[in-house]
């Protein structure tokens, strides 16, 4: 599905997709960061979407939502075109040359919801992660 024209203005961020390798055929259902491992090459390279922050309430700022707890309230959230293929647990890496979130890690919490009407985009929530682990 291509873009429309509203989506071509608002999808300037630049991402790379990497998925949880499957080990002995199961899918990884662990949410811990440390015990999941990705190939080093990305599913998707390249990827055009648009980040969208939300501040901590708590500090008033733009941190990522670090904490760790069961809120959604507290995520960022990452707007795809309808069909780009994403789930629980991928890793995001902005790409964003020359912004101060250039080169983070961000992973995929719950799965994504697709926004068909209008919209036409699949919104994925995430939090900031530290490097994973990539084989």
């Amino acid at each position: 599905m291509s873009l429309s024209e509203r989506q071509l203005t608002r999808y300037t961020d630049v991402v790379d997709l990497h998925s949880p390798i499957e080990i002995g055929g199961l899918a990884l259902l662990n949410n811990e960061i440390n015990s999941l491992r990705y190939s080093s090459t990305p599913d998707f390279a390249c990827v055009n979407c648009c980040r969208v922050t939300a501040p901590e309430f708590a500090t008033g700022e733009f941190y990522g939502k670090r904490l760790r707890q069961n809120t959604t309230s507290l995520l960022d959230e990452f707007h795809f075109p309808l069909d780009q293929v994403i789930g629980v647990n991928w890793v995001i890496r902005f790409l964003v040359e020359n912004h101060p979130d250039y080169g983070k890690f961000y992973q995929v919490e719950g799965d994504p919801e697709p926004k068909h009407w209008r919209a036409n985009k699949l919104i994925v929530k995430v939090k900031t992660i530290t490097r994973p682990t990539f084989v």
